[in-house]
């Protein structure tokens, strides 16, 4: 993504991105959100200098560079609810069935 649009010859990142901050919570994962701030940030539909600086550096033009970072965002949305929120779903469905659990004593 980021070695297709840059016009710079060391745009050989083809791994930052993974290691931005926004993702070490993945290996370790922390006791609150706000040690994980550019997370929180993004979270809050802000978008931390973490994940841009990548773009930056390989010299992508601002309009190709916000186009990329909101596929991005997009495709990791879809990533996220594929693999995490449906399972989660499916899981707490599962529990309150167990446990009898209905509307009304939510």
């Amino acid at each position: 993504m980021i070695t297709l649009d840059s016009d710079s010859l060391y745009a050989l990142y083809s791994d930052s991105i993974m290691r931005c901050n926004i993702f070490k919570w993945t290996k370790r994962p922390p006791q609150h959100i706000k040690n994980i701030p550019d997370l929180h940030c993004l979270l809050m539909n802000y978008t931390p200098l973490s994940l841009t600086y990548p773009f930056k550096v390989a010299s992508i033009n601002k309009r190709s560079r916000k186009r990329l970072i909101i596929k991005f965002l997009f495709d990791l949305h879809k990533d996220i609810y594929e693999s995490i929120w449906k399972l989660r779903a499916t899981a707490w469905k599962t529990f309150k069935q167990h446990h009898s659990i209905t509307k009304k004593e939510e």
